[in-house]
């Protein structure tokens, strides 16, 4: 709670501006310290201590600030799957709705046509009964129904007689010969 309490965090700049890195020197004089006066030895070690808690403070809120990203950017892929899977389930059921009127309307035309099949139908049995046959045929073409008058009947005398005929197996030149014979008849 201090940690808050003694720092106003928010507006810390400082942790985004870039440190001046500063070559490494080579031999004794790397080892070697400035000479820095006591008077500023002081406030230095003071600055250097608030400076270290500072940096710490900065590491932690850049891999905050690194988890929060990964979280952000998780949170982002599954958001957007989602709405993918989300948007292909309307997307399904948009098609599914076309179909299913696509097929009422075909069924109400295939009723339709089934009625005019049976209407149809209808009205060609109606044309071939025997009493549209009889009208057409006095009507259209003049004709009427056979008198007495018109009746001829013969009859035999012998009575019914059957007889059968038994075809005689002729050869080839016979077959031929009648041929020929049937040509100039």
């Amino acid at each position: 709670m201090s940690y808050y309490s003694n720092h106003n965090l928010a507006y810390d700049f400082s942790l985004f501006e870039e440190q001046p890195r500063m070559p490494a020197a080579r031999g004794k004089k790397a080892k070697e310290k400035p000479a820095v006066p006591d008077s500023e030895r002081k406030v230095n070690k003071a600055s250097s201590d608030e400076s270290r808690s500072d940096s710490r403070r900065g590491v932690k809120r850049l891999k905050r600030r690194k988890s929060n990203f990964a979280r952000i950017a998780a949170g982002i892929v599954f958001g957007l799957l989602a709405v993918v899977i989300i948007a292909s389930i309307i997307h399904g059921e948009v098609q599914l709705n076309e179909l299913n009127h696509e097929i009422g309307e075909a069924e109400s035309e295939l009723e339709a046509l089934t009625s005019l099949q049976t209407e149809l139908e209808m009205k060609i049995a109606e044309a071939n009964s025997p009493e549209e046959i009889d009208k057409y045929a006095t009507d259209d073409l003049h004709m009427s129904k056979a008198t007495a008058s018109q009746k001829v009947y013969f009859s035999l005398r012998e009575g019914d007689k059957a007889q059968v005929l038994i075809e005689e197996k002729k050869n080839i030149f016979e077959r031929i010969i009648d041929a020929i014979s049937s040509l100039w008849s």
